[in-house]
């Protein structure tokens, strides 16, 4: 694809140390980040070279496979998309893994999503969509482990347990078995047929509200 850059002193050492920063971009255990003065001219190539250059070489790949093996104007989605390009899921992330320098596609999801700010936050992340694989029931082979399904399956309870923690902070409830003194109390809903009563942990009724849907999830806020 041929890298340009710069007729400059930093910009042609830059292009003569490509697999160096392409290796600090994409933070290989053994790269070397650069001295402060030749950092501006690393970010320079990693955007103008990496990130444009080879993601735009990427993803026209990615696009001629799809476009040898779909049918007509068949437009690409997530069901259908390894088996028409005929790609593994890391043909999917590829030039997402150059955007965010990653070699992880959870963590190029997580930036993408804003579900993290930094790499290493979204790194972090990690444990918890693999604990939320294994109670699923899923498997842990590789394509399972980078599948965006998966990740879009694993935001969509998050945005649930939000949803829910709203509901019970904006939800108006009629006390029951207090007088409300204390301001805040610990307590599980229980769905009946005119709305859910709030459970204390000694059993007792302490609120009914309205039902509310959001209030039904895997793990109550």
């Amino acid at each position: 694809i041929g890298f340009r850059v710069r007729d400059t002193v930093n910009d042609q050492a830059s292009l003569a140390n490509w697999r160096g920063i392409m290796g600090w971009w994409m933070q290989l255990p053994s790269s070397q980040a650069p001295e402060a003065e030749r950092l501006r001219s690393w970010q320079r190539f990693v955007a103008d070279n990496i990130e444009f250059k080879l993601g735009v070489a990427v993803g026209a790949a990615v696009a001629r496979a799809w476009g040898e093996n779909a049918a007509g104007l068949e437009t690409p989605t997530l069901d259908t998309w390894r088996a028409t390009t005929r790609l593994p899921w890391v043909g999917f992330w590829f030039r997402e893994l150059l955007r965010w320098g990653t070699l992880d596609p959870f963590v190029a999801f997580a930036l993408a999503q804003g579900l993290a700010q930094t790499r290493e936050e979204a790194a972090a992340r990690r444990l918890a969509f693999e604990a939320w694989l294994a109670q699923e029931g899923y498997d842990r082979g590789a394509e399972t482990l980078i599948d965006p399904q998966r990740f879009l399956e694993w935001q969509r309870t998050l945005v649930r347990q939000g949803d829910a923690a709203e509901a019970v902070r904006g939800s108006a409830a009629r006390l029951t078995a207090t007088d409300g003194r204390r301001g805040s109390y610990d307590v599980r809903p229980v769905v009946r047929d005119d709305g859910i009563e709030w459970i204390d942990a000694a059993g007792y009724s302490i609120a009914r509200t309205q039902y509310s849907e959001a209030l039904l999830t895997a793990r109550p806020e």
